[in-house]
C-alpha cells in the first residue's frame, strides 16, 4: 500500500459488524505510536483536535466565573460541587455519544428527536439556542469589560461606555463574522488549542500571584462549608462551566475513524483537562480574594506590593482574544439548531439562509450586551435553565431509552430521579435570580 493511500475499513467487518483495523505497516505503526500522537500534526478530525474544541467549547466565560462556586459554597463544599459537575457532564456527554454511535446520526437535537420524539427535540433545540445566543451576550459583555480595562493599564482613559461599545463592534465585525461564517468545526481546531493555552495562561498568573495575596489575606474568615441560598447559583456556574453539549455529536461526527474508544478518549480527556483546571483555578483564585472574589477572576485587583500588574494584564489580552473565537465556535450548533427548529431546513441550508441567520444573530447579541450589560443574569441562565435541559434532563431520558430496560428498574429510576431533581436545582437559581431582579 503506496503511502499516503486512504485505508478502506469496508473489508475489516467481523461477525459482528465491529470495526477491525487492518495490519499495520511500519510506517503506519510510526504514525500510530505515543510520540507521533502526541506531537504529531494535529489534522482534521484528529482526535487530539476533537479533545481541543470540545475543550474550548465549553472553557471560556465558566471557567473565568469558577472560583465564585467556592466564594459562595466554601472551600470545600465549592470543590465538592465543581468535581460532581465533571462527573456529571463526563457520563451524560458519554450517553449522548453512545445514542449518536448507535443511530449513526451525528446532531444532538436530531438524536433525541429519534429516540424521545418531536417535543423533547424541540426543547432541546430551543435550549441549545437559548444557550448560544446568550453565550454571545455573555462573551461580549465580558471583553467589552476586560479591554478597557487594559486600556486603563496603559494610562489610555476614554469614555466607558463609549469604549466599550465600539471595542464590541470592531470585534463583531473584524473577526468574529468571518469565522462564524464557517460551516466546519474543524477549520477552528488551532484555534481552539490557543482557546486552551491562554485559559492555562490565566491560571498560572493567579497560582504564581497567590505568594503576594497570602501576605495580607485573614484566612482564619474561610468558609469551608456554606449552605444557603446561593448554593443554587455555584451548582449552576459548576454546570455551565463543562457545557459543551451542543458539539458533542458533531465533533463525532468529523472525528476520523469514530470508533467507541476513540470517542470515549475525546470525552474523557476533555473532562480530565476542564477539571483540572477548573480546581486549580477555583482553589487559587478563591484563596487570592477570599470574600472579595470578583464575578470573573481576571476582573480581581491587583496585589497591595504590584503597581500594575502586567501579567494579568497580559492574561486580560489574552482572554479577549480566546473569547472571541469561542463566539463562532459556539454561535454553529446555534445556528443549525435555528435552521431546523424554524426554518424546517434538512441537510446544508442555502448561502443566503446561511449569511442572514450568522449575521442576525452576531450582530442582535452585540446590541443586547452593549444596553443590558448584566453578566449574573446571564450565567445563572445559561448554568441555571441551558446545562439542565442539554446537560441532565435529555442525556437522562435518552440513557434510559437506550437501556432497553423499563423505567422501574432501580437504574433507570435512579436516572431520571437524580437528573431531574439536579435540573431542579438548577431552574431555581434561575427563578431566584429573576426575583431578585424584579425587586
Amino acid at each position: 500500500m503506496a503511502t499516503g493511500e486512504q485505508i478502506s475499513l469496508i473489508d475489516y467487518n467481523d461477525k459482528d459488524g465491529a470495526t477491525k483495523l487492518p495490519p499495520l505497516n511500519n510506517y503506519q505503526a510510526k504514525r500510530n505510536s505515543w510520540v507521533h500522537r502526541t506531537f504529531g500534526p494535529m489534522k482534521q478530525g484528529s482526535l487530539r483536535g476533537s479533545v481541543f474544541i470540545l475543550t474550548s467549547t465549553a472553557m471560556g466565560a465558566g471557567y473565568l466565573a469558577i472560583p465564585l462556586c467556592l466564594l459562595q459554597a466554601g472551600l470545600i463544599l465549592g470543590l465538592a460541587i465543581v468535581i460532581l459537575c465533571a462527573f456529571l457532564m463526563y457520563y451524560s456527554l458519554k450517553t449522548v455519544s453512545n445514542c449518536a454511535k448507535k443511530y449513526n446520526i451525528y446532531h444532538y437535537p436530531t438524536v433525541c428527536k429519534e429516540m424521545l420524539g418531536v417535543k423533547w427535540a424541540v426543547l432541546l433545540d430551543t435550549a441549545i439556542i437559548l444557550n448560544g445566543i446568550g453565550l454571545i451576550i455573555a462573551l461580549n459583555i465580558i471583553v467589552g469589560e476586560i479591554v478597557p480595562s487594559i486600556f486603563k493599564s496603559l494610562n489610555m482613559n476614554f469614555d466607558r461606555a463609549l469604549e466599550r461599545d465600539l471595542i464590541m463592534l470592531f470585534l463583531n465585525v473584524l473577526i468574529v463574522t468571518p469565522l462564524g461564517l464557517m460551516r466546519k468545526l474543524t477549520t477552528l481546531r488551532f484555534k481552539a488549542l490557543f482557546n486552551v493555552i491562554c485559559l492555562t495562561f490565566v491560571m498560572l498568573v493567579v497560582i504564581i500571584e497567590f505568594p503576594f495575596f497570602v501576605k495580607h489575606n485573614n484566612f482564619s474568615k474561610i468558609n469551608y462549608f456554606v449552605v444557603d441560598i446561593n448554593i443554587f447559583s455555584a451548582f449552576s456556574i459548576g454546570m455551565f462551566a463543562y457545557l459543551c453539549h451542543q458539539n458533542i455529536a458533531r465533533i463525532q461526527g468529523e472525528l476520523f475513524n469514530r470508533t467507541e474508544p476513540r470517542m470515549k478518549k475525546v470525552t474523557r480527556n476533555s473532562i480530565y483537562i476542564m477539571s483540572s483546571l477548573f480546581c486549580i483555578l477555583a482553589l487559587f483564585g478563591y484563596l487570592s480574594c477570599l470574600n472579595d472574589t470578583p464575578n470573573l477572576i481576571i476582573m480581581r485587583k491587583a496585589p497591595d506590593s504590584i503597581g500594575n500588574d502586567w501579567a494579568m494584564v497580559i492574561a486580560r489580552f489574552l482572554i479577549s482574544f480566546t473569547l472571541t473565537i469561542a463566539i463562532p465556535i459556539n454561535l454553529l450548533p446555534c445556528r443549525t439548531s435555528i435552521e431546523k427548529l424554524i426554518f424546517k431546513v434538512d441537510g446544508t441550508s442555502s448561502l443566503i439562509m446561511h449569511l442572514s441567520i450568522t449575521l442576525t444573530t452576531i450582530m442582535g447579541c452585540m446590541l443586547i450586551a452593549m444596553f443590558y450589560p448584566n453578566i449574573t443574569v446571564v450565567f445563572n441562565f445559561l448554568g441555571g435553565f441551558c446545562a439542565g435541559v442539554m446537560g441532565l434532563i435529555i442525556p437522562g431520558l435518552m440513557y434510559i431509552k437506550l437501556s432497553e430496560q423499563p423505567l422501574t428498574t432501580p437504574r433507570n429510576l435512579i436516572v431520571l430521579i437524580a437528573s431531574w431533581t439536579l435540573a431542579i436545582i438548577g431552574f431555581t437559581s434561575v427563578i431566584i435570580d429573576i426575583v431578585q431582579e424584579a425587586s
